[in-house]
């Protein structure tokens, strides 16, 4: 019975392979690989700013991964590629995120805390000098990201306007090596290339074409979409080179400010160089701020070329350079004229043929007083003529010169006036330290 049993099983293997052409196989068992969630956190929220962040994970099998949301804060969502969005936090804390992602077979998740802290929005400081008229100058916009810092933006400029609505004359241009790139016109002003907000420092030049006090704005935009986060009013005072501190105005020339000027003003003048000028208005105060270069001068029905004509009472020029090179070798550089008494200081005279001349004349008056000047490759440092008195003639410095110090016919000052001279004042390869020709 037994041997019947066996023939016939064999008979059935035997016809099952013949019908279907093969041997029976043990099905392939397939081994999937779980996916892995490879963010292990994600960044802090900021009150009142939509939420977003990507969470990303691997698949052995190269599988397509779908990712979902375990939980959460209300309104938050996650994509099936594993964007996170829609959540829009109203208060801080710390919330709990579980987020979960599966290739179809096996899964993974992975928790997460989320710290909510209130905007500290970004900042904008800027250093601005005082502009000269004319002369470019540099100015510094540090932007400060906070938690704006990551967000793409742009930068806008608006056109310096002043109280009267006026617009600035000028050019802006951003310096090389600058954080910021680029700066296009715009209807209303200039902006910079699309950037991505971090912190920010950026040098600007501005050459500016007429004096007065401009403000504008800079705003930073979101880009696109336009949220601003950042404003701040900044202003410009452009000045020109002459400022008669007394009247507070601001001129071109020296010429003009002492023109619109009243006795007793004081008119600073800022390194440059000037036409010569005359002085007609008594207790004038020009003092130079900077290297002051005043030009020699032909002065009508005044004899010689001159760099300043004195005509009045208590003038007091204090730092301006005269450099007579180039010039009429007759060049005077001050010229006390007629009746007069005015104070020298601080002041540097070049290739002149007198520095300082006090021209009393016959029918005139001149006082001079001349302290801490120096005089170099002069024909005379110092000449007066008949009624001039040297109130003060002190720490001066004469280099190179002919003469010194020349005493015409007829001048005067303290007792014992060629000693004092020699003693309170320095003469370094002069020919003649004091002549004197009384």
């Amino acid at each position: 019975m037994l041997s019947k049993r066996i023939f016939v099983l064999v008979f059935v293997v035997a016809f099952l392979t013949l019908i279907v052409g093969c041997s029976i196989t043990t099905p392939e068992i397939i081994d999937n690989k779980a996916p892995l969630i490879t963010t292990t956190t994600l960044p802090d929220a900021t009150v009142g700013t939509a939420y977003t962040a990507t969470v990303e994970a691997t698949d052995a099998d190269d599988d397509a991964l779908t990712f979902s949301l375990v939980s959460g804060p209300t309104d938050m969502v996650i994509s099936g590629a594993g964007v996170i969005s829609g959540w829009t936090p109203a208060g801080t804390g710390t919330w709990a995120v579980i987020v979960a992602v599966t290739d179809g077979v096996s899964s993974d998740t992975q928790s997460f805390n989320i710290s909510v802290t209130v905007r500290i929005p970004m900042e904008i400081t800027v250093v601005i000098p005082t502009f000269t008229v004319g002369e470019p100058a540099w100015f510094t916009v540090n932007m400060i990201a906070n938690s704006d810092s990551g967000k793409s933006v742009v930068a806008y400029f608006g056109v310096p306007t002043s109280t009267a609505d006026e617009k600035i004359e000028g050019t802006l241009e951003i310096g090389v090596g600058s954080d910021l790139l680029g700066l296009h016109a715009t209807v209303s002003g200039i902006q910079t290339n699309v950037f991505t907000m971090s912190d920010v420092t950026s040098d600007f030049r501005g050459t500016f074409e007429s004096a007065g006090t401009y403000s504008t704005r800079i705003r930073v935009k979101t880009f696109p979409g336009g949220e601003l986060l950042c404003s701040k009013v900044i202003t410009f005072e452009v000045i020109d080179l002459v400022h008669n501190t007394t009247a507070n105005r601001y001129y071109s020339t020296i010429t003009e400010a002492l023109d619109e000027a009243s006795a007793g003003d004081t008119i600073e003048v800022a390194a440059g160089t000037y036409d010569g000028f005359v002085v007609d208005k008594d207790n004038i105060t020009i003092k130079a701020t900077g290297e002051a270069i005043i030009k020699i001068v032909n002065f009508p029905g005044i004899e010689n070329n001159k760099g300043v004509v004195i005509n009045a009472n208590g003038v007091v020029i204090e730092g301006l350079t005269i450099d007579g090179s180039g010039f009429d070798p007759q060049s005077r550089g001050i010229l006390g004229y007629e009746n007069v008494e005015y104070t020298v200081k601080n002041a540097i005279f070049i290739n002149l043929m007198t520095g300082i001349y006090a021209n009393a004349q016959t029918a005139f008056n001149v006082e001079l007083t001349a302290i801490g000047n120096t005089f170099t490759n002069c024909m005379a440092g110092i000449g007066g003529t008949e009624n001039t008195t040297l109130n003060k003639i002190e720490e001066n410095i004469f280099t190179d010169c002919d003469e010194g110090i020349g005493l015409g016919p007829g001048v005067e000052g303290p007792d014992g006036l060629i000693s004092y001279l020699h003693d309170n004042n320095v003469f370094v390869d002069c020919t003649v330290s004091v002549g004197d020709w009384r």
